[in-house]
């Protein structure tokens, strides 16, 4: 029968961190020709007998080796067949084997279901996997606090978040191995000892115990807040132990109350205020205040003068004030600003008369988008000089009056040589027809060059008026011919037979309302006079 580890057991934290992928120590599949399973868990990235990193790419095809697939074979790849005992042999540092040998002697604990991290006893009702993480959260910080270590500093050495730290110090973060093993290898501490930890009860009392304990409870009867104990539906807006009064808010009806207290709560003293002469509480260097007064007087701003003496910014303007020197300072500093902002106005404009300039030169159309996209910014970036934008402006209405002038100079000789090539065809002419070489839309037309379109449209109707007179005179002649020949032959005249020994299209002759009068006189009289 096996075994299966308890819910609360170190096994449950190792959940999710087998490698869905092959690692493998090329010396021991030459030695030993198998897969070992301690090879598989993410923590694992070193092979301590030979110190040598796992590897997990295939030295042929460079894909990841597969844990399964259906042309599996033994220490071969996956994907291409090649020889898995033939991979690079890579030595680890000396520091990363050492890191490894700390956390691959703890793997033996983890592993083993018979050993457990918290005590398995969850409050009644709550799951054991919240508890697990609550538990583990609440060693990590008291290991931490008894460091003497804050948040952002273990955040610092693990190179993550504070909100991270605090996350899974709280629990609610998942249960993450290579997460775990960091702030264990940040505070040394071994996963034996952390499972031996028992955290003192005095530790978590004054965890869950909000302050104010005894005043929390909701002055309003009706409230849920009001009955004890009271909850942490009651938050502390304000402390005053110099008054001796705190300010309560309730979360669950609004309101707001004050209690009065007695005891002797003490908080952080405040600070005097510092007045110009009084010594500072830090005390610095003659060559360190040297070069602050130097710094300062020079238009530094408090922030640059901080990071290069690597003081704090409230170091910096204590110093100030300490010095008598705040005002001299901050004019120093308006200064310094306005000579800055003098030199990136006078920048910008340079750089935008040279942008302005090749948009002149190449003969293209100057708006406000095209010169801040050459900036590399937006339009609304010129908008915070109004002087240059401004500029932009007035040579943009004087510029782009001339290029869309001789654009339409252009395009106006264009149009009419393509007109003068479509009468010489002598066929149907239509808008079309004429634009489509130009490289220009009929919407492109009517929108940009609405006269030209206007002008080159009535072109193309009195055109195509022209061609239907003559076609329908040419028409008549026919009709009119055909006409005479066939009462000389005798044959009696119809429609349809005068249409066709016309030559003329049946449907044409019968829609046109002039043929079709010209085909009602010479049916209606059959003997016309000459």
């Amino acid at each position: 029968m096996v075994r299966r580890p308890g819910p609360l057991s170190p096994s449950v934290v190792l959940r999710g961190i087998v490698t869905p992928t092959l690692r493998l120590c090329p010396r021991c599949v030459q030695a030993r020709p198998y897969v070992r399973l301690r090879w598989r868990l993410t923590p694992v990235t070193v092979c301590l007998e030979h110190g040598c990193e796992l590897q997990a790419h295939c030295w042929r095809c460079d894909q990841p080796l597969p844990a399964i697939g259906p042309s599996q074979r033994l220490l071969r790849c996956g994907r291409c067949a090649a020889d898995l005992r033939l991979l690079p042999v890579v030595a680890a540092a000396a520091e990363v084997l050492r890191r490894q040998q700390r956390q691959q002697a703890d793997l033996p604990f983890l592993l083993d279901p018979t050993t457990s991290l918290v005590p398995p006893l969850p409050p009644e009702g709550e799951t054991s996997a919240p508890h697990l993480s609550r538990a583990i959260g609440l060693k990590f910080r008291y290991l931490r606090l008894q460091a003497g270590l804050s948040v952002t500093q273990v955040a610092q050495r693990m190179a993550s978040t504070a909100a991270a730290i605090v996350a899974l110090e709280n629990g609610r973060s998942p249960a993450t191995m290579p997460l775990y093993l960091t702030y264990l290898e940040t505070l040394s501490v071994s996963w034996p000892a952390f499972a031996s930890l028992e955290v003192p009860a005095e530790f978590v009392r004054r965890l869950q115990e909000p302050p104010h304990l005894g005043l929390r409870l909701c002055p309003t009867p009706a409230c849920p807040n009001s009955e004890p104990p009271p909850g942490l539906g009651v938050w502390v807006l304000a402390d005053l132990p110099a008054q001796r009064i705190v300010r309560f808010r309730c979360q669950a009806c609004g309101r707001k109350f004050t209690r009065r207290y007695d005891g002797t709560l003490t908080t952080k003293a405040r600070r005097p205020p510092l007045r110009p002469g009084d010594p500072p509480t830090v005390v610095k260097s003659a060559e360190e205040i040297g070069r602050l007064r130097a710094m300062g007087l020079h238009g530094l701003t408090n922030r640059q003068i901080a990071r290069q003496l690597g003081w704090g910014e409230k170091t910096v303007r204590m110093y100030w004030i300490a010095l008598n020197l705040e005002e001299q300072v901050h004019a120093a500093q308006a200064r310094r600003r306005a000579q800055v902002m003098q030199q990136r106005r006078e920048g910008l404009r340079t750089r935008v008369v040279a942008i302005v300039a090749a948009l002149c030169a190449a003969g293209e159309l100057i708006t406000v988008t095209r010169v801040g996209r050459a900036l590399g910014h937006n339009d609304d970036y010129l908008r915070t000089d109004p002087d240059v934008f401004a500029y932009v402006q007035a040579v943009a209405q004087r510029h782009n009056a001339q290029v869309q002038q001789q654009r339409y100079g252009t395009v106006e000789a264009q149009l009419a040589d393509a007109l003068t090539e479509a009468k010489r065809r002598l066929g149907r002419i239509s808008l079309h027809q004429i634009i489509r070489p130009l490289g220009l839309t009929y919407s492109r037309l009517k929108a940009a060059y609405p006269d030209l379109h206007q002008r080159l449209r009535q072109e193309v109707e009195r055109e195509r008026a022209a061609r239907q007179a003559t076609r329908r005179e040419r028409h008549a002649a026919q009709i009119d011919a055909a006409a005479i020949q066939l009462i000389a032959e005798g044959v009696r005249l119809t429609y349809t037979g005068l249409l066709k020994a016309a030559g003329v299209d049946r449907y044409y002759g019968f829609h046109d309302a002039l043929i079709y009068e010209r085909l009602e006189q010479w049916i209606g009289d059959p003997e016309p006079v000459g």
